[in-house]
């Protein structure tokens, strides 16, 4: 990283391709790892999902997004739908072609915040068995319903 006080594009592309760093407003961001039943949690929303998707869309889990450059907000939320003509070989997606952000529990409000204003348009957060659905209205997240896990459709 470079001597200036808060992380930049550069110092983030400097880094290895295989390190898993995360940038909120500037400063590295330090997240536990998950515990596998958060993984199996992800995998099996993934999974569902996945396969009701429409053509224009692809799901990643674990996906880096570049939300904002200037302070740098570079986060990798469990779940993630984007457009499908985003290629898969780049470093990162950019947070305009993002649709929903998927987070299980302890999300720190600043993430949220950061997913508002790069203008995702969905956002959901799972917590235990129950799926809370929010959408951007006027820069921030109204929350627009909850459901159990098992019954989470795309639509």
């Amino acid at each position: 990283m470079s001597k200036q006080t808060a992380w930049t594009l550069a110092d983030l592309s400097a880094l290895p391709e295989d390190c898993a760093v995360e940038v909120l407003d500037g400063a590295p961001l330090v997240r536990a790892n998950p515990l596998p039943v958060h993984q199996r949690i992800i995998r099996r929303l993934a999974s569902a999902l996945e396969t009701q998707l429409p053509d224009a869309w692809q799901l990643e889990t674990r996906v880096p997004l570049l939300l904002a450059d200037n302070p740098l907000d570079y986060l990798c939320p469990d779940l993630v739908v984007f457009g499908a003509d985003v290629p898969l070989t780049e470093r990162f997606v950019s947070g305009a072609s993002v649709l929903l952000v998927v987070e299980i529990v302890g999300t720190n409000p600043s993430i949220t915040n950061a997913y508002a204003r790069a203008r995702i348009p969905h956002y959901w957060r799972v917590e235990e068995n129950s799926v809370q659905t929010h959408v951007l209205d006027t820069g921030r997240y109204v929350p627009t319903g909850v459901c159990a896990l098992s019954d989470v459709r795309f639509s």
